[in-house]
Order: C-alpha cells, then sequence, then structure tokens
C-alpha cells in the first residue's frame, strides 16, 4: 500500500483572542512552535491553513492559570 503524497501549505497562519477583552493578534511561529502567553486568562487560538486544492481552520481554547 502506498502512502498519499503530502504537500506543503501555501500559507499557514495563527492568532490568539483572548477572552477578557476580545483582542486579537497575529502569533508568530517559529519552527511550527509558538509560546503561550504568562497572563492568566483563556486564550482562543485559530489556526488557518492554505493548499492549492483547499483550505483549512480550527479552532481551541487554552487556559492559563
Amino acid at each position: 500500500m502506498s502512502s498519499p503524497s503530502l504537500t506543503k501549505p501555501t500559507s499557514v497562519s495563527l492568532t490568539v483572542q483572548t477572552r477578557t477583552d476580545g483582542t486579537e493578534q497575529d502569533v508568530t511561529l517559529a519552527d511550527q512552535t509558538f509560546n503561550l502567553p504568562q497572563e492568566p486568562d483563556d486564550y482562543i487560538y485559530r489556526v488557518s491553513v492554505n493548499w492549492e486544492k483547499g483550505d483549512t481552520s480550527h479552532a481551541f481554547i487554552i487556559r492559563v492559570e
């Protein structure tokens, strides 16, 4: 059985929004990793990825205590 060929995305973006005040900002990825904020809050992260044949986005919440 052969593996499907994987293609690199044309773009990847990550944004974070604080639940407390709703501010939103872009997150810088370094080697596809990022640092979490130190300030306690609930942070809503959105990842968007685009390929030549489609795109996807996902959201998740991280609670910093």
